[in-house]
């Protein structure tokens, strides 16, 4: 696809078709699933036709018969090669970290080779990010697979409605009925809760520097740390916090919470 660039103008949007490849849960059989990408730049930065890259950005997969898109982050544009004669599989490569509010929950029976039943959990979350091309808020939601395993059986009570979850693992499907991307979990982590190790920090930080060890410049031991060699003043956390391109107000802090996946794609 063209890069579409203005008049007079050096960088633009860099659009491109490639594909996610996953095995159906079902039936075991390799699907290519279309998906649109865009990076910024210049012309000469757009991806090449049947290359493989590794890329990452954000994900957004309204829940309409439309194909996801993926803003990719130029700076982290990775080749690694052509596709022809590729001799590594693809499927279930695609990486996602989730950070959303859970809506429903499920749990259902499920097996694995060599194992006893078992239950896991269906869990959907609710995104919310902001689309470069709509130039607008969009929401949409996300089926994830919890498997009832030794590693995550014990995360099932974390998942209450209304809370908001970090999920990770990687793309397994897709619900064409439901128009919902499906991910197969592999680690789970509460985004707020209560912290009891809070006011409980030792004050003991005695103790010499074994000999040969090289000195730290910021050993975080002491207020009174060597001046950084970056240039330009330090300022407090969270001020002059910038207003989020929604238009509302700026956030406390500046605390990164716009909903967003991350994917990590190969481009054919």
């Amino acid at each position: 696809m063209e890069p579409l660039i203005g008049t007079n103008s050096t960088y633009g949007q860099l659009p491109a078709d490639s594909g996610v490849t996953f095995n159906d849960p079902e039936t075991g059989n390799e699907v290519n699933m279309k998906i649109k990408l865009y990076g910024y730049g210049s012309s000469s930065m757009s991806l090449i036709q049947d290359k493989i890259y590794l890329l990452s950005g954000r994900i957004l997969a309204p829940n309409v018969k439309s194909a996801p898109v993926l803003y990719y982050e130029q700076e982290l544009v990775f080749p690694i090669g052509d596709a022809e004669g590729y001799p590594v599989s693809l499927s279930n490569k695609t990486t996602v970290w989730g950070f959303g509010i859970v809506v429903t929950k499920k749990e259902v029976e499920d097996s694995a080779p060599g194992q006893a039943k078992f239950k896991s959990l269906y869990v959907v979350l609710k995104h919310t990010d902001y689309d470069n091309q709509s130039r607008g808020q969009v929401a949409f939601n996300v089926s994830y697979k919890i498997p009832g395993n030794r590693n995550l059986s014990k995360t099932f009570g974390l998942f209450q409605l209304g809370h908001e979850m970090v999920l990770s693992g990687y793309i397994n499907g897709y619900d064409r009925l439901n128009k919902v991307l499906q991910v197969h979990t592999l680690s789970v982590s509460l985004a707020s809760g209560h912290d009891s190790s809070v006011g409980n920090e030792s004050d003991d930080k005695s103790g010499s520097m074994p000999i040969g060890r090289k000195h730290f410049q910021i050993d975080f031991d002491s207020d009174e740390e060597t001046e950084s060699p970056f240039a330009g003043p330090s300022k407090p956390f969270g001020e002059n916090c910038p207003v989020p391109v929604s238009g509302d107000e700026a956030l406390p802090n500046c605390w990164p919470t716009v909903h967003y996946l991350a994917l990590r794609k190969q481009v054919f």
